[in-house]
């Protein structure tokens, strides 16, 4: 069981109570400053888990146009199924508030105080459908040989052209809600999930030094 507290999370639920609105599209969310608060999130191993599939594909070429330098390109992609992952906090949240106000059901992993404050979130590992990962990588290497030693250079690119997670059935009532889902549509350029990685590196020995 891991315990942390996630600070300063939007309770979209309050926010509606006090502007007297029945659904998320007629709430302002820009006016819901006020009702920001700190949740311990409560993280734990579900009984129901299954294992992740994963399927990988991948084809390249290297290339050595002359003696010391390599040119390589990969494409790749990675499709797994049965995701094991944790519904986000926001996500919980968001998903309480659309069920109170909209559906008078509640998200049964959040717990709230008796003024109805959110304070405790025991989130499970679940299985969270699939995603699809597709990108390519490209590397340029060269060895030079010089009078004060040998000398390694290496460039290294790494492109993102897919990274779409079908959202569970949970992640769609926060999208027909008109609100974001951190477990489903495209990942890229969210969370750790840039589109590109680059990287240089530079190496020289001599004899045994280096």
């Amino acid at each position: 069981e891991i315990r942390r507290v996630e600070e300063n999370l939007t309770d979209l639920y309050l926010c509606a109570l006090d502007q007297g609105v029945s659904s998320i599209a007629a709430l302002n969310q820009s006016a819901c400053g006020a009702f920001r608060y700190n949740v311990e999130d409560v993280r734990r191993g579900g009984d129901k888990l299954e294992p992740e599939d994963s399927e990988t594909i991948s084809y390249g070429v290297a290339l050595q146009p002359l003696d010391r330098l390599t040119l390589a390109i990969d494409f790749w992609r990675i499709e797994q199924t049965g995701l094991v992952g944790v519904f986000s906090a926001i996500d919980h949240l968001n998903l309480d508030a659309v069920r109170r106000i909209e559906q008078g059901s509640s998200d049964p992993a959040l717990e709230r105080n008796a003024q109805g404050q959110p304070i405790r979130i025991f989130n499970e590992f679940l299985n969270l459908d699939s995603r699809v990962v597709r990108g390519v990588d490209v590397s340029v290497s060269y060895d030079l040989d010089t009078p004060i030693g040998e000398f390694h250079t290496a460039l290294d690119w790494s492109r993102l052209t897919r990274f779409d997670q079908s959202p569970s059935s949970a992640s769609a009532e926060l999208v027909a809600a008109g609100l974001p889902a951190s477990a489903g549509g495209s990942l890229l350029e969210r969370d750790d999930n840039p589109r590109n990685r680059a990287s240089a590196t530079l190496s020289w020995r001599r004899g045994d030094v280096g």
